[in-house]
């Protein structure tokens, strides 16, 4: 019981610092260009977000050990280590701290081919959730794997740029501040349909299209849904009410953008922290 509780916290950890992590580079190869006196803040987050994923990742693996055997002890048996490195959780974690890697070294200049890198990582990175899941065994994985990967790509974007905007604001001029929060708005008005979609049509494939109030899994898939309305909700208020306001500079409307983009940040954190117990514990009915 110990190390299933262990187990999922590593995971919903490494979720949460590999969207961070890549989320930040792919808004840096989106934005990254554009910012002035945030540029630093950006990169030390995503680099230290990226070393706390690799680390995060490898104790998960590590943990899995203790789940096979049903035991903490079973995090020491070097045969179980094995088994669970060179499985496919194994496989797709070393895919994620190649993809890490590459986000922390590229993060480390300032100069050359760093967007290119930075970015390749990240998509690697992501990739590496394709691997694992009730995706990776599912008949139609053809069709659901590009969509999960489409999906994650969108999420972490999403959630990658908030803490940057939240510091842009800040640290930037209020007309280069809301410039930003209108890129970033204007990016994401196109992005989230298809995020959604593509959820969608992944649980419609995963569930046969049939739900059961007593099913685990049918439950998360609907909090996950109720995330999603409230970012959208949220979205909306910052995108035609609160990002207008960040141009004026003053204090009041600075602080309610920040403090509108910290409840997005907790309500996307929640929905990860969702993902990891139910990819961990639930699995569908209907599979």
């Amino acid at each position: 019981m110990i190390a299933d509780i262990l187990s999922v916290v590593l995971k919903a950890l490494a979720y949460l610092t590999l969207l961070q992590a890549a989320g930040g580079a792919l808004y840096q190869a989106t934005d990254g260009s554009r910012l002035e006196h945030s540029t630093r803040g950006v990169r030390a987050l995503i680099m230290r977000s990226a070393v706390a994923c690799i680390a995060f990742t490898a104790l998960h693996v590590t943990m899995e050990a203790g789940r096979m055997s049903g035991e903490m002890s079973g995090v020491f048996d070097g045969h179980l280590q094995r088994v669970a490195w060179q499985s496919a959780l194994g496989a797709a974690a070393s895919l994620r701290i190649l993809g890490m890697a590459l986000v922390a070294v590229y993060g480390l200049r300032e100069i050359g081919p760093t967007a290119v890198g930075r970015t390749i990582g990240a998509v690697t990175a992501m990739a590496s959730l394709t691997l694992v899941g009730h995706t990776s065994t599912h008949p139609d994985r053809w069709m659901l794997a590009p969509l999960l990967l489409f999906h994650l790509l969108v999420a972490a974007w999403w959630f990658g740029s908030l803490i940057p905007l939240a510091m842009a604001v800040r640290k930037e001029s209020p007309v280069h501040a809301r410039a930003l929060v209108d890129r970033f708005s204007a990016i994401a008005v196109w992005l989230a349909p298809g995020l959604a979609l593509a959820g969608v049509l992944m649980a419609v494939v995963i569930t046969k299209g049939r739900y059961s109030t007593t099913d685990s899994y049918d439950l998360a898939l609907t909090g996950k849904a109720f995330g999603f309305a409230l970012l959208m909700g949220l979205a909306a208020l910052n995108r035609w009410r609160l990002g207008p306001g960040v141009s004026t500079g003053g204090a009041r409307a600075v602080h309610a953008f920040r403090f509108s983009v910290a409840i997005e940040f907790v309500v996307m954190s929640g929905v990860v922290v969702l993902t990891a117990v139910m990819t961990s514990l639930f699995s569908p009915e209907q599979i």
